[in-house]
């Protein structure tokens, strides 16, 4: 494991819900658990790690868990991907330039679903066109995938 990998399996996110959607970021207590299914075999621990195209690679690691789908570190070139679950292979999606990136707009995130942690909450309290704008100038800015996050904001 990297050393970005290890800086930024200190934050302090843990979940992230907003509106419907929970996010699950990997810290050093889920790290482990966030691999499983993907890296590894439940129940068996079975590796799950192949050098087959469409196949789990070696260099990749969950980093956030969203409903089957996850966000990867890519070892091998430090950048961020989007996989979505159930489509037979996985077929990586450019997500963000770094780990740091990640962890600001993650941290920019978490600022919107303060008060948006459920439906209620979040029709209560929507989230203004200045929030949205500052939240997409930080995605912008580590040149993130706007439509996952758009989705996620909606």
């Amino acid at each position: 494991m990297n050393e970005q990998l290890k800086v930024f399996l200190n934050n302090e996110f843990g979940t992230i819900s907003i509106n419907y959607d929970e996010l699950i970021i990997a810290n050093n207590y889920t790290f482990e658990d966030l691999q499983l299914g993907y890296r590894i075999k439940p129940n068996t621990n079975e590796s799950l790690i192949t050098k087959e195209e469409g196949g789990w690679q070696e260099e990749w690691y969950v980093l956030v868990y969203k409903d089957g789908d996850a966000v990867i570190f890519n070892e091998k070139d430090n950048r961020i991907y989007y996989l979505m679950h159930g489509l037979g292979d996985w077929e990586p999606e450019f997500f963000c330039d770094s780990l740091g990136g990640l962890n600001e707009i993650l941290t920019e995130l978490n600022k919107l679903a303060n008060g948006r942690e459920n439906p209620v909450a979040f029709e209560r309290n929507p989230i203004s066109e200045a929030e949205r704008k500052n939240f997409f100038k930080t995605v912008d800015k580590h040149h993130g995938d706007t439509e996952t996050w758009e989705l996620i904001l909606e």
